[in-house]
């Protein structure tokens, strides 16, 4: 303990609140993978509903699978510090949700997205 006070110049180390740091560390998620993306999840959520944990359809598994290795990571507090920065491994498994979400939406709703901008080369 004395070694680590002394490395880090005599500053104690600060722990993170339990129960506090499962929705910052969310938000930082949502703030580092564009703020768009929780919104089409939360109306995948939405669309689907009960549906998701009694349909057997590889979607709905896929998508289950990704929100629920997501919500343990929270709870669990697997990968603690910049959740920005660490969770950005679990970013493929947003993409499940999203994509599903996405595909049910008519043409003209999907033009309403914002574009990536054209690359300069």
């Amino acid at each position: 303990m004395s070694a680590t006070l002394a490395i880090l110049g005599g500053t104690p180390v600060r722990t993170r609140p339990f129960p506090a740091h499962m929705l910052f560390d969310v938000l930082d998620f949502a703030l580092a993978s564009g703020w768009i993306s929780f919104a089409l999840v939360a109306f995948f959520l939405v669309r689907n509903g009960r549906r998701l944990f009694v349909d057997r359809s590889p979607q709905c598994r896929l998508a289950l699978v990704a929100l629920t290795h997501m919500a343990a990571v929270a709870f669990t507090a697997l990968l603690p510090g910049e959740a920005a920065r660490l969770w950005m491994i679990m970013l493929p498994m947003l993409m499940a949700p999203i994509g599903i979400e996405l595909s049910a939406w008519p043409m003209r709703g999907m033009a309403m997205l914002p574009k990536p901008l054209p690359a300069h080369g």
